[in-house]
């Protein structure tokens, strides 16, 4: 003859089910059966009708008048309905942080040289197409990192690509090159400083002017030796 026990939650459901065969120690453990084969034998897997544990991963007996009995529908209903929201998957995380830093760059938060550090997390311009665009927004297209220029906004056109529109667009330099390629500024926004390094024409030039403009080799800059 074995005995079969039953360990129980503060809310008397049952958590656990056991043969005094396997149980060296029964104490925190209640009798609720004995008898001879299998079922008794091997309680733990065979004396309940159903597993201990229901689909949606809440326990379906409870112990009432010293027997396990299945607990109603409602009770069931009841705990699934407060077990807590699953965590979001490491997809949908990446995703909330991706979307998170493209904001902080479009609002100034973070620098052009922070963005293009992490510019592959940035969205493709001609994914952009038909969407809409505002000042600051960062995006790739091809090799090279874009940024809408301050007080522009309007949708993305396939016959507007950004190195053809440089009145609403504007390139952002690799900041890891010492003399990057000279890009024709559009505004005060992007205009290249005293002491700014640029290549053009195959040649290195240095800024010798604020607020500059002008092409190298026109005015404003000094071919490097």
């Amino acid at each position: 003859m074995y005995k079969v026990y039953v360990k129980t939650d503060e809310a008397g459901r049952i958590t656990s089910v056991n043969s005094d065969a396997f149980l060296p120690d029964v104490n925190g453990w209640a009798l609720i059966d004995e008898g001879d084969g299998d079922r008794y034998h091997h309680a733990q897997g065979n004396y309940l009708l159903k597993p201990l544990i229901a689909d949606e991963g809440v326990y379906r007996y409870k112990l009432a008048d010293g027997k396990a009995v299945e607990r109603t529908a409602e009770e069931i209903q009841a705990d699934i309905d407060a077990l807590p929201a699953p965590p979001p998957s490491s997809g949908k995380i990446l995703a909330a942080a991706t979307l998170a830093f493209q904001r902080m760059a479009a609002f100034g938060d973070i620098t052009e040289e922070e963005a293009i550090e992490y510019k592959e997390i940035f969205p493709e311009w001609k994914d952009l197409i038909g969407k809409p665009y505002r000042e600051k927004m960062m995006f790739r297209h091809g090799d090279d990192f874009y940024k809408v220029n301050d007080g522009k906004s309007g949708t993305f056109q396939l016959h507007w690509p950004p190195n053809q529109t440089a009145s609403e667009y504007s390139k952002i330099g690799n900041p890891q090159e010492e003399w990057p390629e000279w890009i024709q500024p559009t505004g005060a926004h992007n205009a290249y400083a005293v002491g700014d390094k640029v290549t053009h024409d195959g040649k290195r030039w240095i800024s010798t002017a604020d607020s500059n403009t002008w092409v190298p080799g026109v005015y404003g800059w000094d071919e490097a030796a």
